[in-house]
């Protein structure tokens, strides 16, 4: 499919140093030749981020836990019929994002319960927590990102198989034909479990202990520029990274926020761990901005 050394994503062939959001971006350019809609549909949704319903291998459970002020974040007990449920959550943060949590420290991500739901569980309670969550251990994001990686490999021996090789990434009528027999399993499809249960369009995984989760992104770029002026200690760096902050604040749509975000991730090679906790926010912004 390609004359590389990696030969793209032809079988054996696949490089298993290649990042999966450039594995990825190879499968997309294969698909859309090929005018297979449904992997092409995959694809973004890996790379952007799912919106609605996701993949049943992105649908994962955890335990649930509800913040303490004084001893920290505890375990919510309750009927097991109503916890099978609360702690089944849909991960919809992009390949990306999930790269970059993973790149920074902590063995657990949570992902927030919204305020509203929060209420409805804990109602006739006189004091509810401020605070409850799903939380996932670091193994489940691994896995999930594996699981990417060999649907791809699946998807590229099916077409090795059929005899699709590709001549620099050019199909003859005769691939594109035999092209359209190809099929993967993506998984069952399942949407968010307890409607409304994940508040605002921004709410997100969050890494370790650290709770970001804020459905203003102009209160997590705030605090994306707080996290950078104190702990980038090299003055270039933290002004080259203070200004795509900056740039996506200033930003009037998803082109401009988008331009501040590359800005942002190009410059943030040396200092991920300081940004990984909030680009799943800035990820999902990213999809909706206007």
């Amino acid at each position: 499919m390609d004359s590389h050394n990696d030969r793209g994503t032809r079988g054996g062939r696949l490089n298993p140093n290649t990042s999966i959001p450039a594995l990825l971006r190879k499968v997309k350019l294969v698909a859309v030749k090929l005018r297979l809609s449904d992997m092409t549909e995959w694809v973004d949704a890996e790379l952007n981020g799912f919106d609605g319903p996701a993949p049943d291998y992105r649908v994962r459970r955890g335990d649930v836990r509800w913040w303490n002020p004084y001893h920290g974040w505890l375990p919510v007990n309750g009927a097991n019929r109503v916890m099978d449920v609360i702690s089944q959550k849909r991960v919809g943060e992009s390949v990306s994002a999930l790269e970059a949590l993973l790149a920074g420290d902590g063995d657990e991500f949570h992902i927030p319960i919204s305020s509203d739901m929060v209420k409805k569980l804990w109602e006739g309670q006189p004091y509810p927590p401020d605070k409850v969550s799903v939380w996932l251990p670091r193994g489940v994001f691994v896995d999930i990102l594996d699981k990417v990686r060999t649907k791809v490999l699946d998807w590229a021996l099916e077409l090795e198989k059929a005899g699709i090789m590709g001549d620099d990434i050019s199909f003859s009528p005769v691939e594109k034909a035999k092209a359209e027999t190809v099929t993967i399993s993506i998984g069952t499809m399942q949407g968010n479990f307890l409607a409304g249960d994940v508040s605002g369009d921004n709410a997100r995984a969050n890494l370790g202990s650290t709770d970001n989760s804020t459905n203003v992104i102009g209160d997590t770029l705030t605090q994306l520029g707080e996290a950078i002026t104190s702990r980038v200690e090299n003055a270039q760096e933290r002004e080259t990274l203070l200004a795509a902050v900056q740039e996506m604040k200033d930003a009037k749509g998803k082109a401009s926020f988008a331009a501040g975000y590359q800005k942002l991730i190009a410059a943030a090679a040396n200092h991920m761990t300081v940004i990984a906790p909030f680009i799943p926010a800035l990820g999902a912004a990213l999809v909706g901005a206007g």
